[in-house]
């Protein structure tokens, strides 16, 4: 298929780029781009995956297949809720076929922009909409069959990865949390973390853990995007929820932490992102907010969840 020379080319390689959700970051980034320059949302997406970058601890614990899993089950899947990818390929070889790519229509992965800083300065010189992701149609019937004859479900997400652990959602939170949404007569449904699942042992009666939901990410956003309200830990998932173009209502609850870098408030102060404010990003809608509180109780988040149904 010849590409219309309206459409632009993005290009992400995994040498010098993150193989985790900051990529959506990076999409959005590229989109914005693109559109200034070419007049077009849509684009082709070609991933080079020849070599891995080697830089954060997390890196340099990955395996090969570590890092097959991540591109087949999260960076693939991406492209999947990203309607403006037009198509996308996938090179094992160092600079397939960009010699044939238009310099002047092509994005790359450079200078980290796939952070946050980098979206913000692109969203304030363009003015476009950054919000790009979309669960596909079959994703969202699947959803509403999960719901089921649910009324105004809730969809609560957990961090329990084994990087970082002192971001991930404590289980006095989750249950205290969760029984509160119980005691409100609110349906619930959890979507565990996928590196390390949550023990379900101590989850309140009542709870419906959607595990499948963990392990497919179309099915994990539709569910966000049908539901009344999500209440999420801070982390790469919600990335796509706050640029979705449903742009579903949310909490996420995002504990500073001095003691940690990449939840500290000189972090976020270098990504851009107002802690000063409960809508921290300027794309947000009215009912997407964070809550920044270091011991979250669960009560609140609760009452601040049911305050945007």
């Amino acid at each position: 298929m010849s590409m219309s020379n309206k459409v632009g080319r993005v290009i992400y390689d995994f040498s010098v780029s993150p193989i985790t959700f900051d990529f959506c970051v990076f999409l959005a980034t590229a989109r914005l781009e693109l559109a200034m320059k070419t007049g077009s949302p849509d684009f082709y997406l070609s991933l080079r995956a020849h070599a891995w970058r080697n830089k954060t601890p997390r890196e340099l614990r990955y395996s090969l297949d570590d890092r097959l899993w991540r591109l087949h089950n999260l960076i693939i899947p991406i492209c999947g809720v990203t309607p403006g990818i037009l198509g996308y390929d996938v090179s094992l070889t160092d600079g397939d076929g960009e010699a044939s790519f238009d310099p002047l229509r092509c994005f790359r992965c450079e200078n980290n922009n796939y952070l946050n800083p980098s979206l913000l300065d692109v969203f304030e010189r363009s003015g476009f909409d950054p919000h790009l992701y979309a669960a596909p149609q079959l994703a969202l019937d699947y959803a509403r069959r999960m719901f089921g004859d649910a009324r105004e479900p809730i969809v609560v997400t957990v961090r329990g990865s084994s990087y970082e652990g002192m971001r991930n959602t404590g289980s006095d939170f989750s249950v205290e949390l969760l029984q509160s949404l119980l005691d409100n007569g609110k349906s619930v449904f959890l979507i565990p973390d996928q590196e390390t699942a949550i023990e379900t042992a101590n989850i309140p009666r009542g709870i419906k853990v959607l595990h499948e939901a963990s392990f497919n990410l179309p099915l994990r956003l539709a569910l966000h995007e049908l539901a009344s309200v999500s209440i999420c830990a801070a982390g790469g998932p919600t990335i796509l929820l706050t640029l979705s173009l449903r742009k579903p209502n949310l909490i996420v609850h995002h504990p500073l932490n001095p003691s940690l870098e990449t939840s500290s408030p000189q972090w976020m102060a270098a990504m851009g992102v107002d802690i000063t404010s409960d809508h921290p990003y300027p794309w947000l809608t009215k009912t997407q907010k964070w809550l920044w509180d270091l011991e979250p109780k669960g009560e609140a988040v609760c009452e601040a969840a049911l305050s945007l149904i």
